[in-house]
């Protein structure tokens, strides 16, 4: 399965990926915001969401919003103005989302914004692991089919965020690899009653953002997540949810950005600028999996137009004896305007126009409008 990866094009991750961070975006403004309704869930969660969202933008608690306007401002300015502009002086980034938790905590705590000014925390952090015990194979049947479908676009939805970070980090991802790895992990969960594993963002944004490079940082996070668990569980307790939600959005800040890249593609390839917009609208108003099976399918739509509309060339050998190319001038040859110049391996012929060939010097093969070939030097 790991074929899939092969159907995942550059425009495809980033509207993905994009969309995926409008949806955090929006799970977290009733947070930032301080107001209460249920959240929309499934289907045209953002629009849904956005609407509950200015209904209730009146009962917005003052204190929360300032709460999270000052998280925001110091998070963002730690990590823009210390972290990345003195990130070679520095020898590991000012870990700025663990001293806000801890502040906001104390100051919380100290101060009993909950009863006071009515700031929403974090409350009751359930604590310790449950018992493993096998797996009920009698109901196998029963999910089988829905298991299938989770698996092939959790694994879509892994790839896009593991080719994001690689594309940022130039390094490469083995598709083939990473389903092994997320097939054992399932396995070794499943015991657990755990859910499906899957890339979630947010929590990979905010540790690729803290400074996280390597498999020592998941290990470190993991270990840090048992302790809180067994043991530290309680000390979270008084932590306003608005902080949380403003680490999560300060994090995003560059997946936001990806929406500039349409101007990169607007000059490169309008084609995929189409692809990166359908997948971004499709994720954006119908949900993550749809809008990912939406683009995959109308990027292959575009892979056959483009088959079918491809430019054909009859490519053949030219005897080059007569031939003379003027490194700085166009120079005409047989009647056919050529633009080319020297290279080490051949000489790069540029066709600007269909002319009439002459047969001296002869003619083997005639190459048609505005196909570049590269034609290798007599050797005598």
């Amino acid at each position: 399965m790991g074929m899939v990866n092969t159907y995942l094009s550059d425009a495809v991750v980033g509207g993905v990926t994009t969309g995926a961070a409008f949806h955090i975006l929006t799970s977290q403004v009733k947070d930032i915001l301080g107001i209460r309704f249920k959240l929309a869930r499934g289907a045209h969660f953002f629009p849904r969401t956005w609407i509950e969202i200015f209904r209730h933008i009146g009962e917005s608690n003052p204190a929360t919003v300032i709460i999270s306007a000052v998280s925001m401002t110091i998070v963002s300015v730690v990590k823009t103005h210390v972290n990345e502009r003195f990130a070679k002086r520095l020898p590991f980034p000012v870990p700025v989302e663990m001293g806000m938790v801890v502040v906001a905590t104390l100051v919380s705590s100290l101060a009993n914004l909950e009863q006071r000014f009515s700031v929403r925390l974090v409350g009751t952090v359930p604590s310790g692991f449950p018992r493993p015990r096998l797996p009920v194979f009698s109901a196998m049947h029963l999910v089988l089919q829905d298991a299938i479908v989770m698996a092939v676009v959790s694994f879509a939805l892994n790839v896009s965020v593991a080719r994001l970070f690689a594309k940022k980090h130039e390094y490469r991802i083995d598709p083939t690899q990473e389903l092994l790895a997320y097939g054992v992990g399932n396995v070794f969960s499943s015991f657990f009653e755990s859910y499906v594993l899957c890339a979630a963002l947010a929590r990979s944004v905010v540790q690729e953002a803290s400074g996280g490079r390597t498999q020592l940082a998941g290990l470190v996070s993991c270990a840090v997540v048992a302790i809180f668990l067994l043991f530290l569980g309680p000390l979270l307790q008084p932590l306003p949810q608005a902080v949380l939600a403003s680490i999560v959005l300060v994090a995003l800040k560059r997946m936001y950005l990806q929406v500039f890249d349409l101007r990169t593609l607007w000059h490169v390839d309008k084609l995929e600028m189409l692809v990166w917009i359908v997948t971004f609208a499709s994720v954006l108003i119908i949900d993550v999996a749809p809008g990912l099976l939406i683009g995959v399918v109308f990027n292959l739509f575009l892979l056959i137009v483009r088959a079918q509309l491809a430019a054909m060339a009859l490519l053949g050998q030219l005897e080059l004896a007569a031939l003379r190319v003027n490194e700085n001038l166009d120079t005409v040859m047989g009647g056919l305007l050529a633009a080319g110049h020297r290279r080490r391996q051949g000489v790069t012929v540029t066709l600007e126009s269909r002319a009439s060939v002459d047969e001296d010097p002869p003619l083997r093969a005639l190459a048609l409008l505005r196909q570049r070939v590269a034609i290798q030097e007599a050797r005598p």
